[in-house]
């Protein structure tokens, strides 16, 4: 009995000696437990800010400029005179001025049937002669009237030679009631007639249709 119980004893103290080996060789992870770091607490502390006064640097004084130097006067030239012309004097503008008065001024008989020309005359018209004493005068393709400071005689004797040294052949002359006078021309053809009107007792007025 006493040898089972020593037995058993030396089993259990061999199991136990096995046992403590064991538990040396295996190691039992150890569960530790994170150490939870203090998260930092931002702040928003303002950054200074420098009010240091920025110091002005002082400018380049300019250097003067060089003085531009007077250029030279340019000297006047010489100016033509201009010599005046002869002005007329007053007795003589004066004395033309009566002179074309006398030769333009035109006063019509109250019972003048007609229109007093005003145009300059012109020296002929389409072959015929206009008497060179004409104050004025004018016309168109269909006849040519002007006055003229002369009688009717002589506008009579005038166009009666001009006309037959043209070639025209007086055919005849006749008188109306307001002391009218007209010559009637023939050429080949052609036919002009003369009318001499009396405008007043100096003028005449010529009407020359062809």
């Amino acid at each position: 009995m006493n040898k089972i119980i020593l037995s058993v004893l030396i089993v259990l103290g061999v199991m136990f000696l096995v046992a403590c080996q064991g538990e040396e060789n295996i190691d039992i992870p150890s569960t530790s437990t994170p150490t939870v770091q203090p998260s930092q607490t931002a702040t928003n502390t303002p950054v200074p800010i420098s009010t240091d006064t920025p110091t002005p640097q002082p400018t380049e004084t300019p250097q003067p400029t060089e003085t531009p130097q007077p250029t030279e006067t340019p000297h006047p030239t010489d100016t033509p005179t201009i010599e005046p012309s002869n002005t007329p004097t007053a007795t003589e503008t004066a004395d033309e001025e009566e002179d074309t008065e006398e030769t333009t001024s035109i006063e019509p008989d109250s019972d003048f049937p007609l229109p007093i020309p005003s145009g300059a005359p012109a020296s002929e018209w389409q072959g015929i002669a206009i008497m060179p004493d004409a104050i004025a005068g004018e016309g168109d393709e269909l006849g040519y009237s002007f006055v003229v400071e002369a009688s009717q005689d002589e506008v009579q004797s005038f166009y009666a030679n001009e006309m037959g040294n043209a070639g025209w052949e007086l055919l005849a002359i006749g008188e109306g009631q307001t002391s009218a006078l007209m010559m009637i021309f023939q050429q080949n053809d052609a036919t002009a007639s003369v009318s001499i009107i009396p405008v007043n007792d100096n003028i005449m007025y010529v009407l020359i249709v062809k």
